[in-house]
């Protein structure tokens, strides 16, 4: 398998694992509110990207 199949699949999976995260943790809230969702779905987003950069800082 070439390398960049590899590199599309990591990332399909990475993208999917944010949106899962973000559904989850929006479909918990206690109450709805527009900052509390868009905190809900940025929050992973947030993490992934932090996780990226300082992967990408080591490279």
């Amino acid at each position: 398998m070439p390398i960049e199949m590899a590199n599309l699949g990591a990332g399909l999976a990475a993208c999917a694992t944010v949106i899962a995260a973000g559904a989850g943790l929006s479909a918990v809230l206690p109450a709805t509110s527009p900052w509390l969702t868009a905190a809900a779905w940025l929050a992973p987003a947030g993490l992934a990207f932090a996780a990226y950069w300082w992967a990408a800082q080591k490279l």
